[in-house]
Order: structure tokens, then C-alpha cells, then sequence
């Protein structure tokens, strides 16, 4: 698969799917905090506020990964 295929899969297709799939919810949850962090790291109109919002957010993302 190339990496937009992945792209293509992570942003669109996997939310649909994978609802209701996971053991908690909470997985879920996780999950789509990073397809929305995807989503803005995509975006063709990026603020200078979306910047940080990313950078916080990835950082968030992680701390509650290895949780």
C-alpha cells in the first residue's frame, strides 16, 4: 500500500469500520483523536494557530498511547 492509500484508509474508511469494534470505547476514542490530528496536518487552508494545536496534540496523543 503506498502512503496514500494508508491515508486514504486511516481518515475515511477505518472510522466507519472500526466503530464498535474495539475491546473499550476508549480505544475508539484514541483512534479518532488521531484521524482529527490527520486531518488538520492535511488541511490546505492551516492556520498559525493549527500549528500548535497539532504539535499539543500530538504530544497529548502519545502520553495517553503509552498509558
Amino acid at each position: 500500500m503506498t502512503a496514500e492509500a494508508w491515508q486514504f484508509w486511516v481518515t475515511f474508511i477505518a472510522p466507519i469500520i472500526l466503530r464498535n469494534h474495539f475491546s473499550k470505547p476508549r480505544y475508539y476514542a484514541h483512534f479518532m483523536k488521531l484521524v482529527n490530528l490527520i486531518h488538520l496536518c492535511l488541511s490546505y487552508d492551516m492556520k498559525v494557530g493549527d500549528i500548535n494545536t497539532i504539535r499539543v496534540g500530538f504530544q497529548e496523543w502519545v502520553v495517553e498511547y503509552e498509558k
